[in-house]
């Protein structure tokens, strides 16, 4: 089964087509834009799989809409989303203590090395 829906664009007044297409393999997205076309992960998609109900570009696919976040509130999506924030996090917070470090190391060039 595959659902299409309407996301406004931000670089053009017509807007983009992304169709998700539920089948034995789970979810596939497919967007028409440059990006999506190329398999990519694009802003178009983001925006679907955000639960962002202002992105809609035709507010008569609101049904479609909920039906589709029912499918990506089953998917692996969520637990994929939580991986992802944890890794963002200690990203930041290793670059956090890298930046320390290079700190730490141009004051000891100022003030001398020991």
């Amino acid at each position: 089964m595959s659902i299409t829906i309407l996301i406004k664009s931000s670089s053009q007044s017509e807007p983009r087509s992304v169709q998700v297409t539920q089948d034995e393999s789970g979810l596939s997205f497919l967007c028409d834009c440059p990006a999506g076309i190329r398999g990519r992960i694009c802003k178009h998609k983001r925006a679907l799989v955000s639960a962002d109900e202002s992105m809609l570009y035709d507010e008569d696919q609101k049904d479609s809409f909920q039906k589709l976040m029912d499918w990506v509130n089953a998917s692996s999506y969520p637990d994929l989303m939580k991986a992802l924030k944890a890794a963002e996090n200690d990203l930041e917070l290793a670059n956090g203590r890298a930046r320390d470090i290079k700190e730490t190391i141009t004051r000891a060039m100022k003030e001398g090395l020991k």
